[in-house]
């Protein structure tokens, strides 16, 4: 566990792919006591946002991956990700 600030703990964990290696970082709550109002609809919309983009990031030319600096590779990572993870 990596301390990154008093209020914020994250934790990294290596993972391998076809391509090369990412890291997933996920973090722990800024106050564990604090409760988060989570609202649904807020969360369907940007899980339909994500799966969107994704699917418009998956029909992108080599040549329009290379015109933003991505690979088909690290768009083929993010393309396979569920769409419910960031």
């Amino acid at each position: 566990m990596n301390d990154i600030s008093p209020r914020l703990q994250v934790s990294i964990e290596k993972m391998e792919f076809p391509c090369h290696e990412i890291y997933a970082v996920s973090q722990t709550a800024p106050e564990p006591g604090r409760v988060r109002r989570w609202n649904p609809f807020r969360i369907l919309r940007i899980w339909v946002q994500r799966w969107q983009e994704r699917q418009e990031l998956a029909e992108l030319s080599d040549k329009a991956l290379k015109d933003i600096g991505v690979t088909r590779c690290e768009a083929l990572r993010e393309v396979w990700k569920p769409f419910w993870r960031a």
